[in-house]
């Protein structure tokens, strides 16, 4: 969808059209802040994080790799 690619244009610093694990800690605390939570992510969350969402374990993860990671959630 257009607002989960907004979201992840907004946390891709280089523009490289995928977010890698140095940018996720960022995703991580918006997505808490969205919900009212301060929290700084772990480097075990971050893992645990590209974990769920690398799909293919390329270290790198895309809108469609986020995207599913949503509707898995829901």
């Amino acid at each position: 969808s257009s607002s989960s690619k907004a979201f992840i244009l907004k946390f891709d610093r280089d523009r490289s059209g995928f977010l890698s694990e140095n940018e996720i800690p960022d995703l991580i605390k918006e997505t808490y802040n969205m919900l009212g939570m301060n929290y700084n992510p772990t480097q075990e969350d971050i893992e645990s994080w590209m974990a769920m969402t690398d799909r293919d374990g390329d270290g790198k993860v895309n809108l469609e790799d986020y995207e599913l990671l949503i509707i898995n959630s829901l």
